[in-house]
């Protein structure tokens, strides 16, 4: 490894020049304008910038595929002049790119100064500013006037790869109205353009014969910040060598396909795709076994492997499970779409077959099978699941199917189901009948935004001193009556002004029944909530015992039934 120093100003011409690129499998940019600004800051005050971590390659034979620094969309991806990889050092060179491009979407940068003090810089730190129409600096930004009247130097025009002389001339004759002004920001300015122009940043480089894994490993082993990278971004790198194509590709179509997916990190669906692939090409799906995975055999059947996701996940839709963040837990889905080739496609067999897939995700959702050895036990079950499912006739006791279920206790001790496979398993599986909103009768969704509401309110429970972050006091609401018409509420208080209430009688004649029949595809006691009062209910703390008691036991038969048929029909 040879240590190196290079000008700031040949760092950048040489990324925009295209000599420079970034390795396709790194993680896109990061930082927020606070970091841009801590770090430009540093940088004009003179202080360390860290080291770069860089890979010659041959510009006809690059190791990886590579992508442009964020902002610079003209370089072209596979331009021939690449003759160096960029493995440490992305966010750090992308910040003094687009500061001094000023290619930042929503922000500029300026020095500031003291509007007191015209020869000196008081703080030396930088600043972002929004650059929004809206934005309280809209009348400000871009005018030289008003940008000098403030204290700010922007550094677009302090951008040292070329000849901005003339901008900064022009800036300085807009922005002073006195020579004597105009005289000291120019001193000002040359200063500045002197730090600029002086600094350096020193750069370790790996000779063009290291192989790919050991790059990557390299990475890893010697910045502490690359947490980030994995036995995952070797796979990106080494499927992306071998097959010349792009698994963020492949990423990003199955994003833009799967709308439950479409606010998931790229890392997180990669992940599951290349698990899933370890199981269809019969390897248990560990990060250990990405690296024998046939790439070859992938990228000939990507197109198949998309239609098995998109089928995984309208399954999951079948179950009610719209969103991601309802999922009980990630394991099954990295035998799900294995599965989808081996299902029969017509006839009582393939009902039967829906019928084990359907109880294969209950019993993931609402057993403890995968709590322990996941990987192990999925590549168990999955092989047993083939089986059955390639022999209508076989007779196989699936292991999966026949993990015990959780007691009544358990049910009622699980918790909120932001966190907790059964307690999140539990709420989806209340809303097997159709979940609708107590009161706008809207079928909880896809489409809707739903709030986890507390069916006994948290801060009565809390003085009560009774665990109110119970999934058996959760239900699904819309943010309208949750935030508005319950939130502060004792059940039977709130239930019984919606009984009441004049417009929801305009429209439901018989408004006791169809609260009674909402009520009832949450899986609550109606007649139980509607005894808990304010002023009938002397104690609350009894009444939501014997609620919980009575949905957990609510909740036991339907459980049951799930994991015992797949459906509640």
């Amino acid at each position: 490894m040879e240590a190196n120093n290079r000008l700031l100003t040949d760092w950048l011409e040489t990324t925009i020049n295209g000599n420079l690129m970034l390795p396709r499998f790194q993680r896109k940019e990061a930082w927020k304008p606070k970091h841009v600004e801590r770090f430009v800051s540093a940088m004009l005050q003179g202080r360390p910038l860290g080291v770069f971590l860089v890979l010659r390659v041959d510009p006809d034979n690059q190791p990886f595929k590579t992508r442009p620094i964020s902002g610079m969309t003209t370089v072209k991806e596979h331009g021939s002049k690449c003759t160096e990889h960029l493995l440490d050092g992305q966010q750090r060179l992308t910040a003094l790119l687009n500061v001094f491009m000023d290619t930042y979407e929503k922000h500029t940068y300026y020095v500031t100064r003291d509007p007191d003090d015209l020869d000196t810089l008081v703080p030396l730190t930088v600043k972002a500013v929004s650059k929004s129409k809206g934005g309280p600096h809209r009348d400000v930004v871009g005018n030289a006037k008003r940008e000098f009247a403030n204290g700010w130097i922007p550094l677009r025009i302090l951008n040292p790869m070329r000849n901005t002389e003339h901008m900064r001339i022009a800036w300085r004759k807009e922005a002073c109205a006195e020579p004597l002004e105009e005289e000291h920001i120019e001193k000002t300015i040359a200063d500045l353009r002197s730090r600029i122009d002086k600094t350096t940043i020193p750069w370790l480089s790996l000779p063009q014969s290291t192989c790919p894994t050991d790059a990557i490993r390299i990475y890893i082993d010697t910045n502490r910040s690359a947490v980030n990278l994995s036995e995952y971004d070797i796979s990106v790198a080494q499927l992306e060598k071998e097959t010349g194509d792009s698994l963020q590709a492949f990423v990003g179509k199955v994003k833009n396909s799967i709308r439950e997916l479409s606010e998931l990190d790229d890392k997180v669906i990669g992940d599951l795709i290349l698990k899933s692939e370890c199981v269809a090409q019969g390897m248990k799906p560990t990060f250990g076994n990405y690296a024998r995975l046939d790439y070859d055999e992938f990228n000939e059947a990507k197109e198949d492997r998309l239609i098995a996701l998109k089928w995984t996940f309208d399954e999951l839709n079948h179950l009610r499970i719209w969103k991601y963040r309802l999922l009980p837990t990630t394991v099954p889905l990295r035998v799900l779409p294995a599965l989808y080739v081996h299902i029969p496609k017509h006839g009582t067999e393939h009902a039967r077959a829906m019928r084990i897939i359907r109880r294969y995700l209950w019993c993931s959702f609402l057993t403890d099978r995968y709590d322990r050895q996941a990987n192990d036990r999925l590549k168990v079950d999955y092989d047993f699941i083939v089986a059955a499912l390639t022999d209508p006739t076989a007779e196989l006791e699936i292991p999966a199917l026949s993990a015990t279920p959780p007691t009544i206790q358990e049910i009622k001790r699980a918790s909120w189901p932001t966190s907790g496979r059964l307690s999140r398993g539990i709420l989806v599986a209340c809303c097997q009948g159709g979940a609708r909103d107590i009161a706008s009768n809207q079928e909880m969704g896809r489409d809707g935004f739903d709030d986890y509401h507390h069916i006994f309110p948290k801060a009565i429970l809390t003085k009560l001193k009774c665990d109110p972050d119970r999934v058996v006091n959760c239900m699904l609401l819309t943010a309208h009556t949750n935030r508005k018409a319950w939130l502060q509420k004792l059940p039977g208080d709130f239930l019984r002004a919606m009984r009441e209430d004049k417009v929801m009688q305009q429209s439901v004649p018989d408004t006791e029944s169809a609260i009674n029949a909402r009520l009832a595809t949450h899986l609550l006691p109606a007649e139980m909530l509607l005894r808990v009062k304010k002023k009938a209910t002397k104690d609350v703390k009894k009444a939501y015992d014997q609620f919980a008691d009575a949905r957990a036991r609510l909740i036991k038969a339907r459980v049951d039934r799930l994991l015992k048929a797949g459906e509640i029909q």
